[in-house]
């Protein structure tokens, strides 16, 4: 019985030294392990990761590069907006000078195209050729006999970056022979009724990059200007009537008024004026004949407006006046503020 307690004590024994060595031998490679594990080198499966960071950061680098150079490169709006005007002021400049000279030239050409002697073709043409080709000069109609009295080039349109139409109002004498002068050979001893007419015309000229200019062709006859669309509105609609003794006051001071600014010197003017100096006088022996009638209205406290028709004798002729003349009531005086030829 003791033998087999012993026995069995000694295999207890022998397992829990087992087991501790086996514990032991478990630290051991688990302690292996780690530093094998600690100790091998790091590898990224693949470095994409840093690629995109880099990639990323030098792009942002670029980018501020770019805009960097872009902010000392790009134009000043406001020396920008100075070259602009600049540039306008030229093309205008330029634009002028061009009409200056066109309309100049239209009207040399059109005192010659105008003036046409009996029998003497060589002379118009010769004329005519210092303007066009003698070509063109020899197609135009030598028939008649004219003088022109007057030409004024009144407009310009572009055809295209080297041509322009010029317009010109001519007036002009067409002299008609008088009938039963059959047996007088010579044109200059003819008698001749005269007929004045309104002539106006196209001229077609083309100009070279060096401003010499040259008619293309014969001109056109066109009609004259029309005027435009336009009501006359009177200027005391939606005013009311000023009362009776004010306007008798009104007309007092409008009469004096006028009488100084026609007559006397800028002194006796600025006397009536709300502003002395705004005014001036005309002052040219002229005088005030007659004033028709004056129609004043209220705009406001103290301020009016008057519609006067008068007329002034300057030597005998006489002339018919009509202005609308703004006042205020200032130091019991009515003084003039404005006066305007527009009444409407």
């Amino acid at each position: 019985m003791v033998k087999f307690f012993k026995k069995k004590k000694i295999i207890q024994n022998e397992e829990v030294k087992k087991n501790k060595e086996d514990k032991k031998k478990e630290k051991i490679e688990k302690k292996s392990l780690k530093e094998k594990i600690l100790n091998r080198p790091i590898k990224l499966k693949t470095d994409f990761g840093i690629k995109a960071l880099r990639a990323g950061i030098w792009a942002l680098i670029a980018l501020i590069c770019i805009r960097g150079v872009g902010t000392f490169i790009k134009a000043d709006p406001v020396k920008e907006m100075k070259k602009e005007q600049e540039t306008f002021k030229a093309k205008l400049s330029k634009d002028n000078l061009l009409e200056s000279r066109a309309f100049s030239f239209a009207e040399s050409f059109a005192r010659e195209y105008f003036t046409i002697y009996n029998n003497e073709k060589e002379d118009y043409i010769g004329r005519l050729s210092k303007y066009m080709a003698k070509s063109t000069a020899e197609s135009a109609d030598l028939t008649g006999y004219t003088i022109v009295e007057d030409v004024k080039a009144y407009n310009l349109e572009r055809y295209s970056d080297n041509q322009v139409d010029v317009y010109v109002h001519g007036i002009v004498q067409i002299k008609i022979e008088v009938a039963g002068q059959e047996a007088i050979t010579d044109p200059k001893q003819k008698q001749y009724n005269t007929k004045l007419k309104d002539i106006y015309i196209k001229i077609p000229i083309y100009y070279s990059d060096n401003g010499l200019m040259i008619v293309e062709d014969l001109p056109l006859v066109v009609g004259g200007p029309t005027l435009p669309s336009y009501k006359k509105v009177d200027s005391g609609i939606g005013l009311s009537t000023a009362d009776y003794a004010i306007q008798e006051d009104i007309k007092s001071s409008i009469g004096q008024f006028l009488k100084a600014y026609y007559g006397n010197d800028q002194t006796q003017v600025d006397y009536f004026l709300v502003k002395p100096g705004s005014i001036s006088a005309v002052n040219n022996g002229s005088e005030v004949k007659e004033i028709k009638s004056v129609k004043a209205y209220e705009i406001e406290s103290d301020q009016y407006r008057a519609i006067v028709e008068y007329s002034i004798d300057d030597s005998g002729k006489i002339t018919n006046q009509k202005v609308n003349i703004d006042l205020k009531y200032k130091d019991d005086k009515y003084l003039i503020n404005e006066m305007n030829t527009r009444v409407t």
